[in-house]
């Protein structure tokens, strides 16, 4: 072999690592997702990442999916987003590839993963109220008497729309909810059991009510881009395998959040209205 053929040859071999390298390097799946705002501020990231129920589970449905779809990189997108904005973001496949939500019919332009992730749960709301207006709340009975006090809610919010095409009266902001309710600005905010573990500490002053909820009939779901057909089928399969393994379950049953589903309606009765007749 010459050595005008043998420097051809090393050349060819260099390139092709190359290739393969970059290939490799290539081959992991960017998962991309949105540090919400929690309605005062937005999340420090080590805390949400350290925190969150929904993107901790969607990091073990990636772990466990890595065998069939290879490697993967969670990637924040830290720019504030409120959900109209999230959801438009996705849609046009620009700064995430994930969200997590409750159904919704503005969700309809995206692609579900059709296994909830509160297991059964989290069709339930909750009131955080001002405990200096417990004894008011105490003696609601009926929906109506509900209906007649003010509700904060986000602007522009699936739950914020439903509550005023059911009758509610609603104050919308953009956020600082829990600020305005400690200055009661409205009465109350309603939301999962799960959102209500962050702000009694911060909040000493915002209790949540003992003897109402509204019940409504969504599921919490991860959503992608309908085209993002990978990545659906990755978590999807990642879900199942870690139901059939029982990881799940065990998520569910041993993270700070879900212990309020847990500890739910035990020893305690509620006055229970649909949101939606």
């Amino acid at each position: 072999m010459t050595n005008l053929s043998l420097k051809l040859r090393m050349l060819t071999l260099f390139f092709c690592g190359v290739i393969a390298t970059a290939h490799c390097a290539s081959a992991a799946d960017i998962v991309r997702y949105r540090i919400p705002s929690n309605g005062v501020d937005t999340f420090k990231h080590q805390d949400y990442v350290k925190g969150s129920y929904a993107l901790g589970l969607l990091k073990l449905a990636l772990e466990h999916s890595k065998p069939e779809f290879g490697d993967y990189v969670l990637q924040p997108s830290t720019a504030y987003m409120n959900v109209p904005r999230t959801i438009l973001s996705l849609s046009s496949k620009q700064h995430i590839d994930v969200m997590w939500r409750e159904e919704s019919p503005r969700m309809s332009q995206l692609k579900s993963i059709d296994i909830p992730l509160l297991r059964g749960y989290g069709d339930q709301l909750i009131l955080l109220i001002h405990k200096d207006n417990k004894e008011k709340f105490s003696r609601i009975t009926r929906k109506e008497q509900l209906q007649s006090l003010s509700a904060g809610g986000i602007k522009e919010s699936y739950l914020t729309e439903l509550m005023l095409a059911q009758n509610y009266h609603v104050i919308a902001a953009h956020r600082n909810l829990y600020h305005m309710l400690n200055l009661q600005r409205f009465d109350y905010v309603p939301m999962q059991l799960h959102e209500a573990h962050y702000f009694p500490k911060r909040f000493p002053d915002l209790v949540i009510q003992e003897n109402i909820m509204l019940s409504i009939e969504r599921a919490l779901k991860y959503f992608v881009h309908p085209d993002n057909t990978r990545l659906h089928q990755r978590i999807t399969n990642g879900l199942r395998i870690l139901e059939a393994n029982g990881l799940f379950k065990q998520h569910f049953e041993n993270h700070a959040d879900m212990k309020f589903y847990k500890d739910f309606n035990k020893d305690k009765h509620y006055n229970v209205f649909p949101l939606i007749d």
